[in-house]
């Protein structure tokens, strides 16, 4: 059975890794052992044969990712979602994606980038001030 990516974990953090390198084989798992060897160097891990693939697949990429770090895996199930969807992976990365921190600076400027309409802004009480505001 599957953990659910949304429940409490109170495992620890090592746990998070962990679920993430079992989704990501998982995604891969599907892939034919023959090619696992080139579709694992494609998303940069490193290189193996066919003959350990073919013992186990999940044990080939686990092998492979086993020490990175969260960003690193994280940065890894990102591109691999992309292209072997799988509903767990996607959602470990959200709920880890939720728990990082933004930017440490305070917000400046905010800029609307889109080909259609942009958003309009309007302040209907500009005597309050906002946290991120600042006077000149």
């Amino acid at each position: 059975m599957l953990a659910d990516p949304f429940a409490r974990n109170d495992l620890g953090s090592g746990t998070d890794a962990m679920q993430l390198c079992d989704e990501i084989a998982e995604a891969l798992w599907p892939v034919s052992a023959y090619k696992l060897p080139k579709v694992c160097v494609a998303f940069g891990l490193a290189d193996g044969d066919v003959n350990e693939a073919m013992g186990s697949k999940r044990a080939y990429v686990r092998d492979r990712i086993g020490d990175y770090t969260m960003d690193q895996l994280c940065q890894l199930g990102s591109r691999v979602v992309e292209q072997h969807y799988r509903p767990c992976l996607w959602g470990l990365l959200q709920v880890h994606a939720g728990r990082r921190t933004g930017v440490d600076s305070p917000f400046k400027n905010l800029i609307f980038a889109a080909d259609g309409p942009k958003p309009e802004l309007v302040l209907t009480d500009s005597s309050t001030t906002v946290p991120w505001a600042r006077a000149g």
